[in-house]
């Protein structure tokens, strides 16, 4: 962030030398009623008033050299003797500068700081301490914060971490917050939160997999417009990461297409009926051949009969472009689920195959059946995959402005503009844990379990 340009009036200007301290301002001045509050910009001799730095001014401080020749000073607007207004540059003894806002003498606003030591942060600040929802802290080290920060601390999975400390210390003050802030009831829903994963590469795709199995979660796998991941890619990396086999034809993956269930069985109750059975069929085949089970969520376009029914029933989706990724547009998951055909207990896929009474339900097992097949795996491996795209209110409102203009909202925009739009002029960095959780609650709460979730988000890959 750089200040903003500044021609300030050089003819206002006077220099002073303060007795108090030394140091020397040179800009403009005014003088202040000390009794009254009021200024005046004459010169004035009574004792009331006094002369006060107001306005464009420069302040270098005494004795304002480090041992490195760097100078103590602020450049900036003032205000009745202290630092006030937007476009200030400060520099600091030991060398670090500021470019931003001040109010009362405390930086407030947005600002840019740059430690002397290397930590950079820019972002909101609020009576002199970063504190506010859109920050990005850098540390020396390199490692990246962003999103909400509170007087001068950044909120990491609920724990408020103190940025300028490395990463062991700050690994630690987050055990003992886990061990000993956190209630008993609290500490339930710390642990059922759902964890969202931003992955930028494929290694980071495999380790997210890996450690939401051993968290005995489903992983829940989203995408940004830049991320040109398609089911079949996830497919194969889902598999990789799981360790089992992949077919390039597809026969190593056992789909359950939850929107084309639907859509061939809308409206008739008996293949309603009849598409329990081939999920309970495809669930059986997944489990004995050790395969991954994939429920496809929404990534098919419905037909245009179907279609043309459920615009019929009311719902108020997005124009005919977009519908196929619409809340209103999702197919009740309940309906095509039970004992059967993918039961709840396969939210917690390492339990699957220890539930003798389950295993029986599925049909896997019959009761008089003493031995466990040898081809079950010892647990389930099941995954679900989403074609929404993810972007940000904050991006949409970018994306809005450059298509249609500032007045218009960007639902005047057909969807192909705002995707292409979003790859060209959108910072995936920006988007913060806490938006990307509000994005999926929305969008995926009323219909998939999501405390036993975690979110993987592929944004672009390198």
């Amino acid at each position: 962030m750089k200040a903003s340009p500044v021609k300030p009036d050089l003819s206002k200007f006077k220099a002073y030398r303060f007795a108090h301290d030394g140091s020397i301002y040179y800009g403009e001045v005014a003088y202040l009623n000390q009794k009254t509050g009021h200024l005046s910009l004459s010169q004035e001799t009574d004792e009331h008033w006094k002369l006060v730095r107001h306005g464009y001014g420069l302040q270098m401080y005494s004795g304002s050299r480090n041992e490195d020749g760097v100078m103590t000073k602020y450049e900036g607007y003032w205000d009745r003797d202290k630092k006030h207004g937007e476009g200030a540059v400060a520099t600091f003894k030991d060398g670090s500068t500021y470019h931003g806002g001040f109010k009362k003498d405390k930086i407030e606003g947005m600002g840019k700081f740059e430690w002397a030591v290397g930590h950079v942060y820019e972002g909101p600040w609020k009576e002199g301490q970063m504190d506010g929802i859109s920050g990005v802290f850098v540390n020396a080290n390199g490692r990246e914060m962003k999103g909400t920060f509170k007087k001068n601390y950044y909120l990491q999975d609920k724990t408020y971490i103190n940025p300028l400390d490395d990463e062991k210390k700050q690994a630690k003050n987050i055990k003992v917050y886990e061990e000993q802030v956190l209630s008993q009831k609290d500490k339930v829903a710390y642990e059922r939160r759902t964890r969202v994963y931003k992955i930028q590469n494929e290694q980071q795709l495999l380790e997210a997999v890996k450690e939401t199995r051993d968290m005995n979660r489903v992983p829940l796998i989203v995408r940004t417009p830049k991320n040109a991941f398609q089911i079949a890619d996830v497919k194969q990396k889902i598999s990789k990461a799981y360790n089992l086999g992949y077919s390039p034809d597809g026969s190593s993956v056992q789909e359950v297409n939850l929107r084309q269930i639907f859509s061939e069985s809308f409206g008739n109750p008996i293949k309603k009926s009849e598409q329990r059975e081939k999920i309970n069929a495809t669930v059986k085949k997944a489990l004995l051949g050790n395969q991954l089970l994939l429920l496809n969520f929404d990534d098919f376009h419905y037909p245009e009969d179907v279609l043309k029914e459920l615009h019929a029933k009311g719902s108020q989706g997005d124009s005919h472009h977009t519908v196929n990724h619409t809340i209103n547009y999702d197919p009740n998951l309940k309906e095509f689920t039970g004992t059967k055909s993918l039961p709840n207990q396969f939210w917690s896929p390492l339990d699957v195959c220890k539930n003798r009474e389950l295993l029986e339900q599925i049909g896997v097992l019959k009761p008089e059946d003493e031995a466990v097949p040898d081809s079950l795996s010892d647990a389930a491996y099941f995954a679900v995959w989403s074609g929404f795209q993810l972007i940000s209110r904050a991006q949409r409102k970018e994306i809005a402005a450059r298509i249609v203009g500032d007045s218009m909202d960007d639902g005047d925009a057909n969807s192909q503009e705002v995707l292409e739009t979003y790859k060209r002029v959108c910072d995936e960095g920006s988007v913060s844990e806490e938006e990307i959780l509000e994005i999926a609650e929305k969008r995926f709460g009323k219909a998939l379990p999501m405390d036993c979730i975690n979110l993987i988000v592929l944004f672009e890959m390198h």
